[in-house]
């Protein structure tokens, strides 16, 4: 970023006020990603040590002989189920393909958006992956991927935050493919639901079409 702070105005919403044209946000792993990553990495040594040398002197908790097997085998099994959810977590997923996208690695980015689609349940948040989802393939000029993500979301978040973006991209990326009929239609939409629009007003100015 150059600067700026980032304020936190609701739970699943950042504010940025730029000092600048161009403001760059980085998502990066904090101090407590780190620890984490570090204690899972010392449980697996734990786990691993354990099941090789059952007799091993680790302490009163865990029992010799065969007791020790089905210890072993539970401790295994909640790390292998904790290590599964973290891995899907859908937070996790949408974070890791802003890092992607921040990456430009823009076609792992559009995965990873689109399985934190799948797994979310939020309508808001839903809608969110999915339009990151299109923006990711749109960048890498797959306009027809795009073009799917953006008009699901306008079909079934209509009231979402980010469906006014959506149509207008609806309205460039048609027009560029050549389908003029889509292009009208979405505008039609934005004059319609979003007339106060930002997005609605840039339609206006850079579409070349009537209200």
């Amino acid at each position: 970023m150059s600067g700026e702070p980032v304020l936190l105005t609701e739970p699943a919403f950042m504010l940025v006020i730029p000092k600048q044209q161009r403001v760059e946000l980085r998502y990066a792993p904090t101090l407590a990603d780190h620890v984490g990553v570090v204690l899972t990495l010392l449980g697996i040594v734990a786990l691993l040590l354990l099941a090789i040398f059952p007799r091993a002197s680790f302490g009163p908790v865990f029992a010799q002989g065969p007791a020790s097997i089905p210890v072993t085998a539970v401790l295994a099994l909640a790390l292998g189920v904790s290590l599964w959810s973290w891995w899907n977590n859908p937070e996790r997923v949408y974070k890791h393909g802003h890092q992607r996208l921040s990456g430009q690695h823009y076609e792992s980015a559009a995965h990873a958006f689109d399985r934190a689609y799948g797994a979310r349940k939020v309508p808001g948040k839903k809608a969110e992956a999915l339009f990151w989802a299109g923006r990711s393939l749109e960048f890498m000029n797959d306009h027809t991927g795009a073009l799917q993500r953006y008009r699901e979301l306008a079909s079934r978040y209509p009231d979402n935050y980010w469906a006014a973006e959506s149509l207008y991209r609806i309205v460039l990326l048609s027009r560029k493919t050549g389908d003029a009929r889509a292009a009208r239609d979405a505008y039609k939409q934005l004059l319609q639901y979003f007339p106060e629009n930002a997005w609605t007003q840039k339609a206006i100015k850079t579409s070349g079409m009537e209200q």
